[in-house]
Protein backbone atom coordinates (compact mmCIF):
# COMPACT_ATOMS: atom_id res chain seq x y z
CA UNK A 1 0.00 0.00 0.00
CA UNK A 2 1.07 3.22 -1.08
CA UNK A 3 2.58 5.62 2.55
CA UNK A 4 0.09 7.90 1.84
CA UNK A 5 -2.76 5.63 1.73
CA UNK A 6 -1.11 4.01 4.08
CA UNK A 7 -1.35 7.10 6.28
CA UNK A 8 -4.84 7.95 5.61
CA UNK A 9 -6.04 4.41 6.45
CA UNK A 10 -4.21 4.61 9.87
CA UNK A 11 -6.03 7.64 10.95
CA UNK A 12 -9.04 6.38 9.68
CA UNK A 13 -8.73 3.35 11.87
CA UNK A 14 -7.98 5.60 14.68
CA UNK A 15 -10.26 7.84 14.23
CA UNK A 16 -13.25 4.51 14.73
CA UNK A 17 -10.86 3.29 17.80
CA UNK A 18 -10.92 7.20 19.56
CA UNK A 19 -14.64 6.73 19.44
CA UNK A 20 -15.45 3.09 20.43
CA UNK A 21 -12.81 4.06 23.22
CA UNK A 22 -14.47 7.61 24.12
CA UNK A 23 -18.19 5.15 24.21
CA UNK A 24 -16.56 2.55 26.52
CA UNK A 25 -15.28 4.82 29.25
CA UNK A 26 -11.59 4.25 28.75
CA UNK A 27 -9.34 6.00 30.90
CA UNK A 28 -5.96 5.53 30.17
CA UNK A 29 -5.22 4.34 26.20
CA UNK A 30 -1.20 3.11 25.11
CA UNK A 31 -0.95 3.77 21.23
CA UNK A 32 2.53 2.12 19.80
CA UNK A 33 4.60 4.38 18.78
CA UNK A 34 5.96 4.18 15.11
CA UNK A 35 8.63 7.31 15.70
CA UNK A 36 8.49 10.79 16.20
CA UNK A 37 7.13 12.05 13.04
CA UNK A 38 4.72 9.13 12.81
CA UNK A 39 3.08 9.49 16.50
CA UNK A 40 3.25 13.39 15.75
CA UNK A 41 0.48 12.57 12.86
CA UNK A 42 -1.31 10.53 15.28
CA UNK A 43 -1.16 13.16 17.84
CA UNK A 44 -3.23 15.58 15.45
CA UNK A 45 -5.51 12.31 14.63
CA UNK A 46 -6.45 12.34 17.89
CA UNK A 47 -6.46 16.51 18.22
CA UNK A 48 -9.30 15.86 15.52
CA UNK A 49 -11.41 13.44 17.42
CA UNK A 50 -11.79 16.03 20.17
CA UNK A 51 -12.66 18.57 17.97
CA UNK A 52 -15.14 16.23 16.13
CA UNK A 53 -16.60 15.49 20.17
CA UNK A 54 -14.83 12.61 21.23
CA UNK A 55 -12.65 13.38 24.38
CA UNK A 56 -10.16 10.21 24.77
CA UNK A 57 -9.03 10.26 27.80
CA UNK A 58 -5.27 10.52 29.19
CA UNK A 59 -2.96 8.66 26.03
CA UNK A 60 0.50 8.20 25.51
CA UNK A 61 2.91 6.73 23.19
CA UNK A 62 5.19 3.50 24.27
CA UNK A 63 7.54 1.19 22.15
CA UNK A 64 6.49 -2.52 22.26
CA UNK A 65 9.60 -3.49 23.76
CA UNK A 66 8.68 -1.05 26.37
CA UNK A 67 4.55 -1.90 27.13
CA UNK A 68 4.16 -5.79 26.91
CA UNK A 69 0.52 -5.84 26.73
CA UNK A 70 0.97 -3.58 23.19
CA UNK A 71 2.23 -7.57 21.78
CA UNK A 72 -1.37 -8.74 22.70
CA UNK A 73 -3.07 -6.36 19.70
CA UNK A 74 -0.73 -7.39 17.86
CA UNK A 75 -1.76 -10.91 18.43
CA UNK A 76 -5.20 -10.36 18.11
CA UNK A 77 -4.78 -8.79 15.13
CA UNK A 78 -3.26 -11.53 12.99
CA UNK A 79 -5.69 -13.56 14.53
CA UNK A 80 -8.22 -11.58 13.45
CA UNK A 81 -7.27 -10.78 10.02
CA UNK A 82 -6.51 -14.11 9.04
CA UNK A 83 -9.96 -15.05 9.92
CA UNK A 84 -11.79 -12.30 8.05
CA UNK A 85 -9.20 -12.90 5.13
CA UNK A 86 -10.33 -16.84 5.49
CA UNK A 87 -6.85 -17.67 5.66
CA UNK A 88 -6.74 -19.54 9.12
CA UNK A 89 -9.81 -19.49 12.06
CA UNK A 90 -7.74 -21.52 13.87
CA UNK A 91 -6.46 -18.38 16.47
CA UNK A 92 -9.71 -16.45 16.48
CA UNK A 93 -12.00 -19.24 17.50
CA UNK A 94 -10.85 -18.99 21.16
CA UNK A 95 -10.67 -14.96 21.58
CA UNK A 96 -13.87 -14.67 19.17
CA UNK A 97 -16.62 -13.66 21.69
CA UNK A 98 -14.11 -11.41 22.92
CA UNK A 99 -12.88 -9.37 19.78
CA UNK A 100 -15.13 -6.44 18.55
CA UNK A 101 -14.58 -5.35 14.90
CA UNK A 102 -15.02 -1.86 13.94
CA UNK A 103 -16.09 -0.69 10.73
CA UNK A 104 -14.85 3.04 9.87
CA UNK A 105 -16.90 6.01 10.99
CA UNK A 106 -17.55 7.18 7.25
CA UNK A 107 -16.17 10.18 5.39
Amino acid sequence: MPRRLQSHARAECLETIVAWLVGQEVSTTVIESRGVHNDQQDRQTIIECRRAGHQLGTHRFARAVDEPLLWVADVVAGATSAHLDGSNHRWFQPIHEKVTILTPLGP
